[in-house]
């Protein structure tokens, strides 16, 4: 604790904290005053400003499905990166993985699952205008982060691609112009969590400008594990630093420089074991099974289980690295802008899924997966003021990725009188791929009075290039040592998977699109309605368990993935914007989306899974967002919202797999959720999931907060907060699999505090699940059965926080 306390003062030393944008506002762009943010009453009143179409607007007047969150909302439910996001937006879930690279975003019920980094998200992240290739490294700490845009529906005519069901944008504060200012936040709470900002503004004369940001946030485990050193896993220790600057080269003339470092480990995936299943496997006749291993630790599994008998030690890190420049040149009306990045990201996890490694006897299946992954882009438009009747932007961009990953995996049966250890199976895949996109895009707008006619279209070329080698580890080789042999285990049949290297290539041209219409009825009321196309890249399914057969039928390719989407909307604000009241509808066709599914093949009982097209998918649904800041008696008081129904569903997808323990039908069949052979005589089973909903998507989501405000001297404020949010039941499984389908759970999270009138300081009080709502973000079916991912926030905590700005 005392060296966590000193980590805490010299970061203090810094000053750490945040300006305040109440309601999740954030403030706009344009070069700041210093004066202190304004109190929450008053910052609700303001316009928030976002940059969904490239361009600073005010979010009522934007014709997309964006909602912007601020660092303050952040801060004051102490959620303090974009994994959270679920809490503060509509139409959003994240599904955590015990890989870091297998991490889903999912939006509108649209989001993909993939076991490989040589494929893409469904839903893009973007920092600082620059897209992520990967979803490694895009859990993004909330440090001095002016705002968060969440945008829902297909973004690619400005975006791109791989922005098929939305877009995550994170933009930081950019170092300000003859401005200092110092502001920071400490935090602590349950399980030793121990977090702290810090941001320093430094004018170097009048036209450069440093900003510097560093943050330590760490937590004990909470998921108990008596066999691990601690005790313990669920841990983790997040740290970084930031340096922003600013150079004002004339007047019209502006670069901003970027270099940003952070490193993210933990220690250990936090899947518990909900039920036990036949795959509960041992490797000697007589041995222990692991329900009975585990029960001798008395571990008794189920949903409230919070503990796991894994010995092996686990655990990861992810460092991502980001350097970007920015330069924003004005010629009068127009405005040419140029952005370029490069971010490297290294990431590696240890899991161990049997918990037997020391039994006689037993498996010990351990995983240790890597990743490298490069990434340079660059972006160059132009475009003209936002008063011109005709608006336009218009763009050229490149996107070179480069990406190495292995995952090495063995099961060493643990036989004392072998040598040890060594492998009764294992594989030690190592794939690579390279990206190159080219595009150019154009935005345009065309106002005719109280109509604007919307435009826009982005032409990509890219290719890609890929190859996938698998060794197999020898016995007796030393622990993740690899050679080009087969297995030999003495008295035993050859188990594993056979060596395969191979490689593969596509080249794709795509035209997206977009175009629609807004009405601005009265100053405050807008109405709109869209069209637009997207698609996903190529890639490749270099799975573990790439078999030849399975190559020679499609070379590895996962086709793109194509999004249409039709939307309509209506933004309105009533009684002097004291009333926000925010509708949108969509539907949205996706063709080919990419998903895990089963093909008659060489695996277990004539199967093999493996990452293809989808027919299709249709994505409908409303969102409503809602906001009331009353003025006059009731000055003070906030409630704000949203509500998500959403109806995602398959359309076309006859060969999913089924899942573990499904009845098996003996005749063909394409009846939905039947699992069957694909044809008479066939070995394999498939299923028809049409008209079921997709993985990871809840029918109805809300969220509501409700604040209050107010003086209670002359000094002093007191201000309180209530947030509550419900989530409908999720299936975390292609199909209806009951076992994987996670029930609806609401949560109430409560905020207390007092802080200074001109917000200097603000000292607050959080709590978290405040009613100790037990749910579970992720069901699987693996060794030894049913496993439950439980979150943090499934349990209740308190903490404490101080924020100051100087």
């Amino acid at each position: 604790m005392l060296k966590k306390l000193l980590i805490g003062t010299c970061v203090m030393a810094l000053a750490t904290g945040t300006a305040h944008a109440a309601d999740g506002a954030p403030q706009q762009e344009a070069p700041q005053t210093g004066a202190p943010a304004a109190p929450l009453s008053e910052a609700t009143q303001q316009d928030i400003i976002v940059t969904a179409s490239k361009r600073a607007q005010n979010v009522q007047d934007v014709p997309v499905a964006v909602t912007a969150v601020a660092e303050e909302k952040f801060q004051s439910l102490n959620i303090t990166n974009t994994a959270n996001l679920a809490a503060l937006a509509p139409g959003i879930v994240f599904v955590p993985a015990p890989n870091p690279n297998n991490l889903q975003f999912v939006v509108r019920g649209i989001g993909t699952y993939s076991t490989v980094d040589t494929l893409e998200q469904s839903v893009g992240v973007a920092i600082d205008g620059i897209p992520l290739g990967r979803i490694a490294g895009a859990i993004v700490d909330a440090v001095d982060v002016a705002r968060v845009e969440v945008l829902r529906g297909p973004q690619g005519t400005l975006f791109g691609k791989s922005a098929t069901a939305g877009l995550v944008s994170v933009v930081t504060n950019k170092a300000k112009l003859g401005q200092t200012e110092a502001i920071g936040r400490v935090y602590y709470g349950e399980n030793d969590e121990f977090r702290v900002q810090g941001t320093v503004n430094l004018p170097i004369g009048d036209k450069v400008a440093l900003r510097l940001s560093a943050w330590d946030f760490s937590r004990d485990g909470y998921i108990i594990a008596p066999k691990q050193a601690d005790g313990n896993i669920g841990d983790f220790h997040n740290w970084g630093v930031r340096a922003r600057l600013a150079l004002e080269v004339t007047p019209n003339w502006r670069i901003d420089a970027n270099a940003e470092y952070s490193r993210n480990t933990n220690d250990g995936v936090l899947q518990t074991t909900r039920a036990y299943m036949p795959n509960d496997f041992i490797a000697l006749p007589g041995a222990r099974t692991i329900a009975q291993i585990n029960a001798s630790m008395g571990i008794v599994p189920g949903p409230l289980n919070k503990a796991v008998g894994s010995e092996v030690p686990i655990g990861g890190f992810v460092t991502p690295e980001f350097y970007h420049v920015e330069s924003n040149w004005d010629f009068g009306d127009v405005t040419l802008t140029s952005i370029t990045g490069y971010r490297h990201i290294r990431s590696s996890q240890v899991s161990e899924y049997d918990y037997s490694a020391s039994e006689p006897g037993s498996f010990t299946t351990y995983l240790h997966y890597k990743s490298d992954t490069d990434q340079f882009t660059s972006e160059l438009r132009l475009a003209n003021g936002s008063g011109n009747a005709f608006k336009y932007t218009l763009g050229l961009f490149y996107y070179n990725l480069d990406v190495n990953n292995s995952s090495f995996e063995q099961t060493a049966r643990n036989v004392p009188s072998l040598p040890g250890p060594y492998f009764a199976t294992g594989r030690f895949p190592v794939s690579t791929m390279n990206t190159k996109n080219y595009a150019a895009f154009a935005d345009l707008n065309y106002d005719i009075g109280p109509v604007t006619l919307i435009g826009g279209a982005r032409l990509s070329h890219e290719v890609s290039y890929g190859t996938f080698n698998r060794t197999l580890p020898r016995d007796g080789a030393a622990a993740e040592g690899g050679a080009d042999t087969s297995i030999y285990i003495p008295g035993q049949t050859v188990a594993g998977y056979t060596p395969l290297s191979v490689a593969s290539s596509i080249t794709y041209d795509d035209f997206s699109w977009r175009g629609g219409a807004q009405f601005k009825a009265s100053k405050d009321i807008m109405f709109y309605a869209t069209a637009s196309r997207a698609y996903k890249g190529p890639g490749f399914n270099f799975a573990s368990d790439l078999t030849p057969v399975i190559f020679a039928q499609t070379r590895s390719i996962v086709k793109p993935e194509i999004a249409h989407s039709y939307e309509i909307g209506m933004r309105s604000q009533f009684f002097d914007r004291q009333v926000t009241f925010n509708l949108t509808g969509y539907y949205a066709p996706y063709k080919d989306f990419q998903i895990t599914a089963a093909l008659p093949g060489t695996g277990g009982n004539g199967l093999s899974y493996t990452i293809i097209n989808a027919g299709e998918i249709v994505a409908k649904g409303i969102e409503a967002e809602f906001a009331f800041n009353p003025r006059g008696a009731l000055q003070g008081f906030s409630l704000n919202g949203d509500i998500t129904w959403n109806d995602t569903k398959y359309t076309d997808f006859a060969n999913a797999p089924c899942y573990a323990l499904q009845p098996r039908n003996p005749t063909p069949t394409s009846t939905p959720g039947v699992c069957a052979p694909p044809s008479v005589g066939s070995t394999a089973s498939v299923q028809s999931v049409n008209g079921l909903r997709t993985v990871g998507n809840p029918e109805w989501k809300l969220n509501a907060f409700a604040g209050y405000d107010r003086p209670v001297s002359e000094r002093l404020n007191a201000f309180g907060q209530l947030h509550y949010y419900y989530q409908s039941a999720v299936q975390y499984g292609v199909g209806a699999n009951p076992a994987t389908q996670a029930p609806g759970y609401n949560t109430v999270d409560l905020t207390l505090g007092i802080r200074a009138d001109d917000n200097r300081w603000k000292l607050s009080a959080i709590g978290k699940n405040i009613f100790g709502q037990r749910f579970v973000s992720r069901l699987v079916t693996n060794n030894p059965g049913l496993e439950q991912v439980v979150p943090y926030e499934a349990f209740s905590s308190w903490g404490a926080a101080l924020d100051v700005r100087f």
